[in-house]
């Protein structure tokens, strides 16, 4: 099932996730994202570890929320683990969503996720490369033990 957005062509609508709707507030007003590309933002499903994203880039930047079973997200051939919470935010970069097994191999029965995307046109600070929009890299081993990822989503959910 390549890409596995079938299900969330309407975006995130207004209203219908209440404590969502307070969390997209939260990251538009915190990170300054003003030009938007859509009026809305996205929701990608992937139902399991069948569901893909081959690799493509935008001519925007992406802002991007993960929600539920971990996947990984290359950007630039690089792998980028999300766990439940976790925000990340990249450039034109090429970007893709692989296939994932769980434990005992299988792919069809691998945690869903959703995905919430913003696109917008980098401005001011973020066009310049300044703080705070420097690419974040998180220390640790890279294994199952580390918990060098950044959790910023979480934190502004549990504020919202």
């Amino acid at each position: 099932r390549p890409q596995g957005n079938q299900n969330a062509k309407d975006g995130l609508v207004p209203g219908r996730m209440p404590k969502l709707d307070r969390l997209v507030q939260k990251l538009l007003s915190e990170k300054d994202i003003d030009d938007r590309v859509l009026k809305r933002p996205g929701l990608l499903w992937y139902p399991d570890g069948t569901a893909t994203a081959i690799p493509h880039r935008h001519e925007c930047w992406t802002a991007l929320m993960s929600f539920g079973a971990p996947r990984i997200l290359t950007i630039d051939n690089h792998p980028v683990l999300l766990r439940d919470g976790d925000l990340i935010i990249f450039g034109t970069q090429r970007h893709g969503v692989p296939k994932m097994r769980d434990p005992s191999g299988a792919f069809d029965s691998y945690g869903g996720r959703i995905s919430a995307v913003f696109f917008f046109m980098p401005q001011g600070k973020q066009a310049e490369g300044a703080e705070p929009w420097r690419a974040i890299l998180d220390g640790g081993l890279g294994d199952a033990t580390d918990r060098g990822v950044s959790r910023k989503a979480s934190a502004m959910l549990q504020d919202a």
